[in-house]
């Protein structure tokens, strides 16, 4: 076998000299080749095992918990098996709740935050006497007394009020205030005024107040300092218009109730409803269900404009009213002397 190897390789030799002029050329033995041949598959034998044994056990450690299972379709397979992290790997996490995968921190500071900041009655040294409510906090006005000085005031939300507490509520009867940097929220409720005994209506006794006036037979009510004319028109004096709009302004918030006129889901207006015997209202002549929609001119569309208004009247020398009654636009002058 060997000499048929060596006589075919002497004859291969002999066809590359030929075809490549090679005269000088030797082919080695057969023993040098397969000796050659057998140190090359040895080395590339010992590098895939060095290349799988460095990546198993350096690159990927993980690997050395693979097994082999058996697919049902394709055979043995090899398949990781990788080792279960345990709870201790997690225990920093699980501690600060970073994930909050409970919810259990956040319950905890939300019940607590309830209990310490349920809102509580206001000892501030002052009185709620007054609102006008637009439907929403942000379009309402209050009127605050202070119990020391007597004196009243109008507010709207977010106002700092004496006693350094800021309003950041305002309902039909109630606003709430927070001081300092608790966030805790106080309230004070609105106090209602009590109710004017039921008595002769003043249109039948302004009448004969006017006519024993002398001449006063054109005037449907008249008082010191007041006179109200059968076609709508009022004559007032001044201290007749400071005392309503000042030192009795409190009381001429509540002698009515004021509800916001929508129109469109628009503001155009205030309903003047539940007035009051002997009220401002009364005497000026105003019915319930009359909608004032503008004073001296300006279109009273939320209730902090509708107040602010009402302020600046006290230097005014006439105002003008447009009230529409049933629909009817009904003019109303105001002569201030």
């Amino acid at each position: 076998m060997e000499q048929r190897i060596n006589s075919w390789l002497k004859n291969l030799t002999s066809v590359v000299q030929q075809k490549f002029d090679l005269s000088q050329a030797t082919f080695p033995p057969f023993v040098v080749i397969a000796k050659w041949s057998a140190v090359a598959v040895g080395a590339l034998v010992l590098s895939a095992a060095a290349n799988v044994f460095f990546t198993k056990y350096v690159l990927f450690p993980q690997l050395k918990h693979s097994k082999l299972a058996k697919d049902e379709f394709s055979g043995p397979a090899l398949v990781m098996v990788v080792e279960r992290p345990k709870s201790e790997d997690f225990k920093e996490i699980l501690k600060r709740n970073l994930f909050n995968s409970e919810q259990k921190e956040e319950v905890v500071k939300d019940s607590a935050l309830q209990a310490v900041c349920s809102a509580v009655k206001s000892d501030l040294p002052l009185k709620f006497t007054g609102v006008i409510y637009g439907g929403t906090k942000e379009t309402s006005l209050v009127l605050l007394e202070s119990s020391a000085t007597k004196q009243a005031d109008t507010f709207v939300l977010n106002d700092f009020v004496p006693g350094e507490a800021k309003i950041v509520d305002i309902q039909r009867d109630k606003v709430l205030f927070v001081r300092g940097s608790t966030g805790c929220p106080e309230f004070l409720e609105l106090q209602q005024p009590e109710v004017a005994k039921k008595r002769v209506p003043n249109l039948a006794r302004s009448r004969s107040g006017a006519a024993q006036a002398g001449g006063g037979s054109s005037y449907d009510f008249t008082e010191s300092g007041f006179a109200r004319g059968r076609d709508g028109n009022i004559v007032a004096d001044r201290r007749w218009v400071d005392k309503a709009l000042t030192s009795d302004f409190a009381k001429t918030l509540q002698d009515a109730k004021a509800s916001p006129n929508l129109v469109n889901g628009e503001v155009k207006g205030f309903v003047l409803t539940r007035i009051r015997p002997d009220s401002v209202y009364e005497k000026m002549g105003f019915q319930d269900g009359d909608v004032v929609e503008q004073i001296n001119g300006i279109d009273l569309n939320d209730a902090a404009r509708a107040i602010q208004t009402l302020n600046s009247l006290k230097n005014e020398n006439a105002i003008e009213l447009m009230v529409k009654r049933n629909g009817v636009a009904v003019p109303l002058k105001i002569q201030v002397k």
